[in-house]
């Protein structure tokens, strides 16, 4: 033995006395990997009889490089830790493919430690042991017999993609795996495999290279699976695409969901109303009776006439919101410079005409009926309340009001459009295709008086009136037509009245004639006491059954003076029906009106003994109550 050999021999020694003499254990192997119970799997030519007979409680492992020494209670055993290449290659004969890769996959994550020399940084580990994995992968798969068992061959599919997607090595799997498998005939079985994990948002933060998109979206088409291939494109990351293709193919194929995630990825506003235009045109390609029979909530009839309608009225309303399609958790919305004239285009598109045009041999007599027809005419033939209800978002969120109410501000081209004339353009549509069926009329002039009764909001006298004539007169109906005794437009329309500052008397006579005819009694009390007619209130609300218990709240807001005597009179004359209704709010009325003087208002109830008891008990205990208070308060 060489000086040199001996020297370090010895300083090996003398280092695991020390350690053992200060009772410290370096690079102890951890749990399932405990010398003595099981075999380590990083060690090598260690006797193992040995260890197990002459182990004690206090054993001391010393690595250095690819040597372990273990200490024990009477001797000291030296052997060779491995590496996890030797590891991997030491196990290639003995186990599964599966179970060799599953062991580089946990040696990849770094969930196995202490092999000789084995890297703790991930950005270094990672890459080598990604080789290994994507080497011996390729290796086991050419091996593959093309006349496998379909189980099996999709067993291993399966794992192999799960593989590739833990190690990050997405490029390899559309790339080279994918080459081998259409090479062994296996291509239409591992891009179905893939599909799965597409649909689970697997590959949503990659970008799939455009060759592997083209031979995806052909063996979908070739399949005639245009509803697989959608679900398929709505969970693909469309950077570095061709957009312009893959738009193709989702208006051949009627794709129309896929269509909306393609054209709104980017932030070209002219391209936004690509997707209603397509739908547009497949919706007056049907016509509503071809509908009748089929739910337009049936997930099976996707182009239907009335599924069509309403997913193109969802459509404008995620344009009008700001919102991109399909959402995500961290919110995926239209840029801000942008969203202005992505809002003014599909204004502009819906007083279109879109007659549809075509190539194809059509029914005249079918189209010449809908050849002057805007956009917007056709969808409030599907639903009118829907299609305002879509319009009034513009007006019911503040940051969409300012681009319809200032568009200046937002864009110099012609697409800008004031709020006024984008109502008077809604009267006109509305106007030409009211009905009985699409009610169009009047949910116009519902959104009208929502837009008028908001806070700084004027109308014209003139179509104050004719709107408000409208909601009055319009009797709701639920889904099975019954009338709905409730008038829910009752507080709207007062509002909108509030608004309207410059109606005369004339024009207030018209309107308290025509709401005299129906129960809309705060309409009809607020109109006569705008004409000062406070005894008039007085007896509307007294004399209603729904709202005479109003009446107290009323009195009570009114209390300043105003046309004092005559309520006085009017009280004094209607105090038992005010007793009837609650003696408690009468007595308090009283005490506001006549300043506490009850003795007129109890002979006035002398000729009903039973309410002038009644009410004689309420102001007792008020009174003893207050007396209380005084003295012992």
């Amino acid at each position: 033995m060489c000086i040199r050999d001996r020297v370090r021999e010895e300083a090996l020694e003398r280092e695991l006395i020390r350690k053992k003499s200060k009772k410290l254990v370096t690079a102890e192997l951890e749990p399932p990997f405990k010398l003595g119970e099981d075999l380590c799997m990083q060690l090598h030519n260690i006797n193992l009889k040995i260890a197990l007979t002459k182990s004690s409680y206090t054993q001391a492992i010393a690595v250095h490089d690819c040597e372990v020494v273990c200490l024990l209670k009477s001797r000291v055993l030296k052997g060779r830790l491995l590496t996890w290449e030797d590891y991997m290659e030491k196990v290639k004969g003995t186990s599964s493919w599966v179970t060799i890769l599953w062991a580089a996959l946990e040696i990849y994550l770094g969930s196995i430690k202490g092999f000789a020399n084995f890297p703790q940084y991930a950005n270094i580990r990672e890459p080598a042991v990604r080789r290994f994995m994507k080497t011996y992968i390729t290796t086991s798969l050419k091996r593959l017999p093309p006349n496998s068992p379909d189980e099996f061959v999709l067993h291993t599919l399966q794992s192999t993609v799960e593989f590739c997607i833990k190690i990050a090595a997405h490029d390899f799997m559309f790339g080279e795996l994918l080459v081998l498998f259409m090479e062994r005939g296996f291509e239409s079985q591992y891009l179905e495999t893939i599909e799965h994990y597409l649909l689970a948002d697997a590959f949503k933060s990659i970008a799939v290279s455009r060759e592997i998109v083209y031979k995806q979206v052909n063996y979908y088409v070739k399949e005639g699976r245009p509803e697989t291939l959608e679900r398929v494109l709505l969970f693909l990351n469309l950077k570095g695409q061709d957009l312009e293709h893959l738009a193709s193919v989702c208006i051949a194929n009627k794709m129309h969901s896929a269509l909306i995630y393609i054209k709104t990825f980017g932030d070209d506003y002219r391209e936004y109303v690509v997707p209603a235009e397509c739908m547009m045109k497949e919706l007056r390609a049907r016509s509503k009776e071809e509908s009748k029979d089929t739910a337009w909530f049936n997930p099976v009839a996707s182009n239907t006439y009335n599924y069509l309608g309403y997913k193109l009225l969802w459509y404008i309303q995620l344009c009008f919101k700001g919102e991109k399609f399909p959402y995500h958790e961290n919110g995926n919305r239209i840029d801000a410079s942008v969203w202005p004239h992505v809002i003014y285009s599909i204004l502009k598109w819906l007083f279109q005409d879109s007659t549809p045009v075509t190539n194809e041999v059509i029914d005249t007599n079918r189209y010449a009926k809908i050849k002057s027809e805007s956009n917007i005419q056709t969808l409030l033939k599907v639903d009118a309340r829907v299609v305002f209800q879509v319009i009034g978002t513009l007006f019911q969120i503040p940051e969409l009001k300012d681009f319809i109410a200032n568009p200046k501000s937002y864009s110099n081209s012609p697409l800008q459009i004031h709020y006024t004339e984008l109502l008077k353009k809604l009267a006109v549509s509305a106007q030409e295709v009211d009905s009985p069926v699409t009610h169009a009329q009047y949910y116009f002039n519902l959104l009208l008086a929502q837009v008028a009764a908001q806070p700084g909001e004027q109308m014209e006298p003139a179509l104050c009136i004719s709107t408000a004539k409208s909601l009055l007169s319009y009797q709701l109906h639920d889904t099975n037509q019954h009338e709905l005794s409730e008038y829910v437009h009752e507080e709207l329309i007062k509002d909108m009245l509030k608004n309207c500052k410059a109606l005369t008397n004339s024009q207030l006579n018209i309107l308290i004639k025509e709401a005299s005819k129906f129960p809309y009694i705060e309409v009809l009390v607020y109109l006569e006491e705008t004409k000062k007619n406070y005894g008039r209130c007085f007896e509307i609300y007294l004399h209603d059954r729904r709202k005479a218990t109003k009446v107290f709240s009323w009195l009570k807001s009114m209390w300043n003076g105003k046309g004092e005597e005559e309520m006085q009179r009017l009280i004094y004359e209607n105090v038992e029906r005010m007793v009837e209704l609650s003696v408690e709010k009468a007595v308090c009325i009283v005490d506001i009106w006549f300043g506490g003087k009850h003795n007129e208002v109890v002979s006035r109830l002398s000729s009903n003994p039973k309410t002038q008891l009644e009410y004689v008990t309420v102001l007792l205990n008020n009174k003893e109550e207050f007396l209380v208070r005084k003295v012992f308060c």
